[in-house]
């Protein structure tokens, strides 16, 4: 996120015309129209989603009280600096992100575990993975994958500090990681060289096809696509299009009754449930493009393959396709989760559906994830901490789940 939002004068509110499905019988399943705001939306209506973890600051399960406190006396643990974004499961695990956008961050890719009745994140795969400045270790992890057979594919952008003006450290290089879950053995990985991932690139988010061994990566910081297969030579392609681009006019949203502005180029990517297409959105922006997954190791030629599909009402940031072909995908300015079902040309303000809308729980829906039937996602007031507003007494990060 490249610009930082702009007060407004009025601070009040608009009028609530969204739809609290907070009151809606668990396991009641209809479809209703709504008119919003002169725009006729279909609402899903199913039961509450359960919330999983909450927490109103990050904390950690330190392996001894004399390392906590040396974290916290030398700037090395700064707990407002840490929000969790990305989210999978496998098994009965949940792993988190903490991405390093500002010091203080001491673990960047986590697992959940409980101590004394609360959620805490353990470092994930080991302590000493997450050495900050060793470019061996894990830098700046935002989002992963994990496949059927239980390895986690991490992206690694190398970076540090992306919010803070004139210490952003570009020193590490990008890179793609295959972790094996059971053993927390690293079993591949390709770092990225600079015509795949020029300096200024931001890995944000990751989909695969694992049948061909494919990652396809959200370039946030310079708005592109990286692909990697990761065969036994693993080798890397980048696609940069006009469409990944922030849109003119769709630079801003208002957000807790201030505006809230970004230039952020490409950031959300979905991939087809039968792998042939990669479904993508900037951040800055409404429209939804797709193009087909094939093309894009032939970036010369992959322009002439771009889809428009239609415009979303709203800003998103993860999104992820459901096995049975539905689109889920947030919708910030309305606190709401969305779906779409991708068997339709195109998409419309008629065929898409509210999936779930809270102005509590939803604050800024970010990285989604399935798992036996369920979909995952995290929510965490993002641009709160962006602007410097986080009310750090009250619930900002929380891990949901809901039957799909």
């Amino acid at each position: 996120f490249r610009d930082f939002p702009t007060p407004v004068t009025n601070n009040h509110h608009e009028p609530d015309l969204r739809v609290n499905l907070r009151s809606v019988v668990m396991g009641h399943l209809t479809s209703v129209m709504i008119v919003c705001l002169g725009l006729v939306v279909s609402v899903l209506t199913m039961g509450a989603p359960e919330i999983v973890y909450e927490w109103s600051v990050v904390a950690y399960a330190w392996p001894n009280a004399t390392m906590k406190s040396h974290y916290l006396s030398t700037g090395k643990f700064m707990p407002h600096n840490n929000v969790i974004t990305g989210v999978k499961v496998w098994q009965n695990d949940v792993y988190v992100t903490v991405p390093r956008w500002l010091p203080g961050v001491p673990a960047t890719l986590s697992v959940v575990t409980m101590e004394s009745g609360s959620p805490v994140l353990s470092a994930w795969p080991t302590w000493d993975w997450q050495q900050v400045g060793n470019c061996s270790a894990l830098q700046y992890v935002q989002s992963m994958e994990i496949d059927s057979t239980g390895v986690m594919w991490v992206i690694d952008a190398g970076l540090r500090n992306l919010l803070v003006p004139g210490q952003q450290n570009y020193t590490c290089r990008p890179r793609l990681l295959l972790f094996d879950i059971a053993t927390k053995q690293m079993k591949s990985e390709y770092v990225m060289p600079l015509d795949v991932a020029p300096i200024g690139t931001f890995l944000n988010d990751i989909v695969i096809d694992e049948t061909t061994k494919t990652a396809y990566i959200s370039d946030t910081g310079l708005g592109s696509i990286i692909t990697v297969q990761m065969g036994s030579t693993p080798k890397g392609y980048r696609f940069s299009h006009s469409s990944m681009q922030p849109e003119m006019n769709h630079e801003q949203i208002m957000w807790e009754g201030y505006l809230f502005n970004s230039t952020a180029p490409e950031d959300g990517i979905a991939i087809s449930a039968d792998k042939k297409y990669i479904y993508y959105c900037p951040l800055a922006g409404y429209g939804l493009h797709r193009i087909p997954a094939a093309m894009l190791t032939q970036p010369m030629i992959a322009g002439g393959y771009v889809e428009f599909l239609g415009n979303r009402p709203s800003w998103m940031d993860g999104m992820t396709v459901t096995p049975d072909g539905y689109l889920y995908y947030g919708v910030q300015s309305e606190y709401a989760i969305y779906r779409w079902n991708t068997s339709n040309i195109l998409l419309t303000s008629e065929n898409q559906e509210q999936f779930f809308q809270n102005s509590t729980t939803g604050q800024w829906t970010d990285t989604f994830a399935q798992s036996s039937g369920m979909l995952w996602w995290t929510t965490n007031r993002l641009p709160n901490l962006y602007s410097h507003r986080m009310d750090w007494s009250q619930t900002n990060m929380r891990v949901m789940k809901q039957a799909i």
